[in-house]
Formats: C-alpha cells, structure tokens, sequence
C-alpha cells in the first residue's frame, strides 16, 4: 500500500504539484480520480471527487424544529432556576431534559466540605468539571484528586463517589446523559433559594425518611446507591 502511495505521488512532476496548487497531496487516496486532474482543471477535479465523497445531510439531520429555542441560564441572577439541596450540597438545574430533548442535563453543583453523594451507581454518562477548588473522586475503589479546570468523566454503571476534604466548597458543572438525574434531585431534595443557599436543618428523623425516599426512588431513576 505504501509503495502505490509513493509511487503514484512521484509520478506528479514539481512542476505539475505546484501548478495545480495543493490539491496534488489527495491524489494517492482518490481511486479512479487523479487522471482528471491535469494543470488548470483543478475544478473538474473537485467537483468529481466532492460528488464521489459527499452525502445525502438530509439523511443525518432533520429540519430546524422552531419549538425548541436557546437557553441563556444566569445562575446566580435567574429567579426561575430551580436551586435544590440534596445530601447537604446545593445543586442549580441549569437545563433539564425537558430543554434538551433529554439528550443530557447540566446541572451546577456546590459542594460544602465533606459533601458529596454516598457511593452509587447509575446506567448513564455523567461528567464533572470542576469550576472552583478540588474533590477526591473514587472511582472502582481508586481515589483521585480533580481539581479547578479538570474534568472527571464517569461511565455508565461504573461505581463512584466524591467529596470534598477541604475547608472552602467546590464548585462542579455536572452533565448526565441522557437526562433524568434532576428530577431525581428534585424528588428526593428541597427547593432552596439560590445557588449557595446552605440546606436545610433536618433532625435524624428527617434524614432517615428522606434516605428511605431515594432507595424507593432509585429504581426508576436508574440508580444504585451502594454500601461504603
């Protein structure tokens, strides 16, 4: 294969390669084609290959649907986000499924110190970059520090967890895909003001119910919380 390559790019002159201006370096990989390019029919030359390379766009995309429109989402100043506390940390729902056609949704998250979700695990994509200070991910039972600027990507139905060691909260944007985590958020979670409101108090009653709502909820969010 390599000795037709060469051999085909030797057979043009450094006359004919500079002529014909770049378009000489597709030549080797254009079965059939080369012969229509000769000096100055540079665009008989496109137009055949482009027709033999092309494809029907109509195929892989469909029309420009005017129901769904952009998004901008201010956290910090949009009074229609919902801002919801869940296992002490603060999560803003920047876009939901419903936004997204539930391709993904995208999730701004605040962790206080020793925050974080228990190990669990769920049959979606999730990606964390975090935005300000650090977490200790675990991850199939290695812990690994991300810190702001890095990105941790979690694969469907790999076991997981993170917190947060240090004094000052950490700041992640989390993507699910497809969507569907946030209403999980939502269900089991309080709607709190703002996106660094602190969660509410709750006595070990409270706690203790609310656990049990999530491991009812799991199933149909497609979660798995699992033991320490």
């Amino acid at each position: 294969m390599l000795s037709e390559v060469l051999s085909k790019i030797i057979s043009y002159s450094p006359e004919a390669m500079a002529n014909g201006s770049m378009w000489w370096w597709v030549l080797p990989f254009a079965p059939d084609v080369p012969e229509r390019l000769i000096v100055g029919k540079e665009r008989e030359f496109l137009t055949c290959f482009f027709e033999r390379a092309s494809v029907d766009t109509a195929a892989i995309t469909t029309a420009d649907d005017p129901a769904h429109s952009n998004v901008i989402a201010r956290p910090e100043t949009d009074g229609a986000l919902r801002h919801v506390s869940v296992v002490g940390d603060t999560y803003t729902i920047l876009l939901d499924g419903g936004q997204t056609d539930n391709y993904y949704c995208l999730i701004d998250m605040l962790i206080p110190q020793h925050g974080g979700p228990p190990p669990h695990r769920h049959d979606f994509e999730e990606t964390f970059t975090v935005l300000e200070g650090e977490i200790e991910a675990t991850f199939r039972g290695q812990t690994s520090t991300v810190k702001a600027g890095e990105t941790l990507h979690i694969p469907a139905n790999a076991p997981h967890r993170f917190t947060n060691n240090r004094v000052e909260p950490a700041r992640l944007l989390c993507t699910c895909s497809p969507a569907g985590q946030e209403e999980f958020f939502l269900s089991i979670g309080d709607l709190v003001p703002t996106r660094t409101s602190p969660p509410p108090e709750m006595d070990e009653a409270s706690k203790t119910a609310r656990m049990a709502k999530a491991l009812s909820l799991t199933s149909k969010y497609r979660t798995e919380i699992l033991k320490p």
